[in-house]
């Protein structure tokens, strides 16, 4: 009910489908909901930051703050 924390891992070898063709190695959400905290994690790899206008517009949105690892 506090809210939720995020991590992905987009290295290669990682579980996930993208890795490797984005520009982030890993990313980290805190957010009010978890659906929305998972979801930016996403959002944000693509981005490759959150300083994108794009990423301050959805983080602002959710009530959220973010981690972005580079590659």
């Amino acid at each position: 009910c506090d809210g939720a924390i995020a991590t992905s891992d987009f290295t290669p070898g990682a579980r996930s489908e993208l890795a490797g063709t984005l520009r982030a190695a890993h990313v980290s959400v805190a957010a009010t909901e978890c659906v929305w905290a998972d979801a930016l994690t996403k959002v944000l790899a693509k981005l490759g930051t959150a300083a994108h206008p794009l990423a301050q517009t959805l983080l602002q949105a959710h009530g959220a703050q973010a981690w972005v690892h580079g590659r």
